[in-house]
């Protein structure tokens, strides 16, 4: 899988909040080379830059678009468009490329987002299922750390903001449970699986500690 010693790693959604803390892990260690897929990238590069890695780590993703079409359009089409050029590659050379997905606690709700997750979490399914192409599927449940952006995508993010402003904070149900995960813990679970061993079929990533509050 890896050329010369060196794990070559496509990271999409490489700009976002995983992305960029998992690229600065990422370019500290030095069995690691790394392609990065981002908004700017056009969708005819992913070719080239899937046949020129080992790993893909699957961040892309919306979290709030403001209209809910591009749920589908990001999470599951892009989803699905990287599994064919996989396919592609498997049935070309025989070159199988394990695949991290990011997905969701959410994929088990009934709302458009979650529901795009479970459609990225299928389409990665069907790929290994058909093909035996090794994929990794988190599904995350809050992540709050560095680089998160408050009124998108971190309530504790949101929180701290409004904290430190004395601007009001929100609590909808003061009863629920918030289950969270902590950015480093994150990346130190994607890495210790890029590095593998890889099985066929998919694996069910799991990050420690989860806090509950």
């Amino acid at each position: 899988m890896m050329s010369n010693n060196l794990c070559r790693v496509l990271v999409t959604g490489a700009d976002g909040f995983i992305g960029k803390n998992l690229i600065v892990h990422l370019s500290e260690l030095p069995e690691f080379k790394i392609c990065t897929f981002t908004r700017s990238s056009k969708l005819s590069e992913l070719s080239v830059l899937v046949a020129q890695s080992d790993v893909i780590v699957h961040l892309a993703g919306e979290n709030r678009p403001r209209d809910e079409q591009a749920y589908s359009l990001v999470n599951t089409e892009l989803t699905k468009t990287l599994c064919n050029v996989v396919a592609n590659s498997i049935q070309a050379n025989g070159r199988k490329i394990p695949i991290i997905l990011a997905s969701s606690a959410q994929a088990v709700m009934n709302n458009a987002y979650g529901q795009s997750k479970l459609a990225a979490e299928c389409a990665v399914s069907e790929l290994s299922k058909t093909t035996g192409n090794p994929s990794v599927i988190f599904r995350f449940p809050g992540i709050f750390g560095k680089w998160c952006k408050p009124n998108y995508n971190s309530v504790v993010a949101t929180f701290c903001y409004n904290i430190a402003r004395n601007l009001p904070i929100k609590v909808d149900n003061k009863n629920s449970v918030l289950q969270l995960v902590y950015i480093d813990d994150v990346v130190a679970g994607i890495i210790n699986h890029i590095r593998g061993p890889y099985s066929e079929g998919i694996t069910w990533g799991v990050i420690e500690p989860e806090y509950a509050i």
